[in-house]
C-alpha cells in the first residue's frame, strides 16, 4: 500500500478529545481504515500512532504520508525522521530556511532559466527541484543515561529534503485578483459601518489600515504595505518537500491526488454525522459512528472507481458489431457527458429517484418506473446496478 492521505479531525466529548485518522491509498483510491486517538497530542504523532495501531494490515514499510501544511512544522518532520517515516507535505514558501531559494526560483522559473521545467501534469505551472540540508528538532520521549539525556529534551537531526517549487503566473493573477476583490469588500464594509464577520476582521486587523474621522467613524481603509507585500508575493508559488521522492512531477501528482481526496471526504462529512461535537456520548457510541462514517466514505469511494472505470469505456468501440454501431456509441457517449455534468451527490442520490412500481388488480398488470429514457437504463447497464425488487399491490 503507497501513499496514503491521513485527515485528522478534532471531536469534543465534555472533557475528552478525540482525533480520528483516516487511511486513504492514493494509488487503489480507496479508504483503507481509520483509527480514534484519544487526547491531546501533536498531529505527527497522531499519524504515527495510527500507523502503529494499523500495523495489523501489515501495510508496506515504505509507505508515504501525503498531507497538508497543517503537519509539516519543523517538529512534525523532526519526528516524521526520527521515526522513520517517509512523507510528502506541503510547506509555506516563506518558512525561513527556504525563503531566499524559493524566490530564486520563482525569478528563474518565470525567466525560463536552465534548471527550471514545464510541470507537463500541469502546463500551467514551471517548477524547480533542490536539495536542502536542515536540522530538525523532536523531543526524546525517554532519558538516555549514555547520551546523558534527559526526557522531553530537544535534540536536533540534520537531513536533507528534496524542495519542489512550483510557480505559476496565471495562478497569481488569479489570486491577486481574488485578494483585491476582498479587500475592496471588507473596505466598503468597514466604511459602511456594516457588520463584520470573523474572518472580515481577522483580514481587517492584519492586512488594513483604518482611518477615523475626528468623530470616530470610517474615513478611509487602506493597505499595510508590509502585509501587503508578504501576501502577494507568493501568490502563484506551490512548495512541496519530500524525504524521498525526487521527481517533481510525481510529487505534484500525489499531492494533488490529496487535495482532490480530502475535498471529497470533507464534503461527505457532513452527511454522516463527521461535522457535529458528540456531547453525552460514550466512547463506545463514538466508535459506532465512526465506523458507520467510514463505511459511507468507502461505498461513496467505490462507486467514484465504478464511475472512472466505466466512463474510460462509454463511446469507444471495442471491436464488438452490435456494440460499435453508431447509435449505440452516440447513446453511450450522451450518458459520459451527462455524467461529467452532475455532481457526486447528484448521482449518488439519483438511486433514490429509481422506483419501479407494480400494481396488479386481477388478470392486469400495471407498471410505473422512473426510468423514462434509454440513458437511465444504459447508465445503470453499464454501471452493474442490480435491478430493484418490485413491489406489487392486489
Amino acid at each position: 500500500m503507497e501513499g496514503p492521505v491521513l485527515q485528522v479531525a478534532r471531536l469534543q466529548k465534555f472533557t475528552n478529545v478525540y482525533k480520528i485518522v483516516y487511511l486513504y491509498s492514493i494509488t487503489a483510491r480507496q479508504m483503507v481504515a481509520y483509527a480514534l486517538i484519544p487526547g491531546h497530542i501533536p498531529d505527527c504523532s497522531v499519524v504515527d500512532a495510527a500507523l502503529t495501531q494499523l500495523d495489523v494490515l501489515e501495510l508496506s514499510k515504505d509507505i508515504e504520508v501525503v498531507q497538508d501544511n497543517g503537519y509539516s512544522t519543523d517538529e512534525d518532520l523532526g519526528e516524521y525522521f526520527h521515526r522513520r517515516r517517509h512523507f510528502i507535505t506541503r510547506l509555506e514558501g516563506n518558512r525561513s530556511w527556504i525563503a531566499k531559494e524559493v524566490d530564486k526560483a520563482v525569478k528563474e522559473i518565470s525567466d525560463g532559466a536552465e534548471g527550471t521545467s514545464v510541470i507537463h501534469c500541469d502546463p500551467e505551472f514551471g517548477g524547480k527541484a533542490i536539495s536542502v540540508r536542515h536540522c530538525f528538532p523532536y523531543k526524546r520521549k525517554y532519558a538516555s543515561q549514555k547520551k546523558q539525556k534527559k526526557a522531553g529534551e530537544t535534540e536536533y537531526l540534520s537531513a536533507n529534503v528534496n524542495v519542489f517549487i512550483y510557480f505559476s503566473s496565471k495562478k497569481k493573477g488569479e489570486e491577486d485578483l481574488k485578494f483585491r476583490t476582498q479587500f475592496e469588500q471588507v473596505r466598503m464594509d468597514a466604511i459602511r459601518g456594516a457588520y463584520l464577520d470573523q474572518e472580515a476582521q481577522s483580514f481587517l486587523k492584519k492586512y488594513c489600515e483604518v482611518i477615523n474621522e475626528s468623530d470616530g467613524t470610517v474615513a478611509n481603509v487602506v493597505f499595510r504595505q508590509d502585509e501587503y507585500s508578504k501576501k502577494m508575493k507568493y501568490h502563484g508559488v506551490l512548495v512541496i518537500i519530500a524525504d524521498r521522492e525526487t521527481s517533481i512531477e510525481q510529487a505534484l501528482i500525489k499531492f494533488r491526488s490529496r487535495e482532490k481526496i480530502e475535498e471529497g471526504i470533507e464534503g461527505h462529512k457532513g452527511h454522516t454525522g463527521g461535522n457535529t461535537t458528540k456531547p453525552g456520548s460514550t466512547d463506545e457510541s463514538l466508535d459506532g459512528e465512526l465506523f458507520v462514517e467510514f463505511l459511507a466514505n468507502s461505498m461513496r469511494e467505490c462507486f467514484r472507481s465504478r464511475l472512472r472505470s466505466m466512463n474510460a469505456t462509454l463511446g469507444v468501440p471495442i471491436g464488438v458489431r452490435d456494440h460499435d454501431l453508431k447509435a449505440n456509441l452516440e447513446m453511450e457517449t450522451k450518458v459520459k457527458n451527462w455524467i461529467r455534468k452532475k455532481s457526486m451527490v447528484y448521482l449518488l442520490e439519483y438511486f433514490e429517484r429509481k422506483e419501479t412500481i407494480v400494481l396488479r388488480s386481477g388478470k392486469k398488470r400495471y407498471q410505473f418506473g422512473s426510468l423514462k429514457t434509454k440513458r437511465d437504463s444504459l447508465f445503470l447497464e453499464k454501471l452493474g446496478a442490480i435491478e430493484e425488487t418490485s413491489c406489487s399491490a392486489e
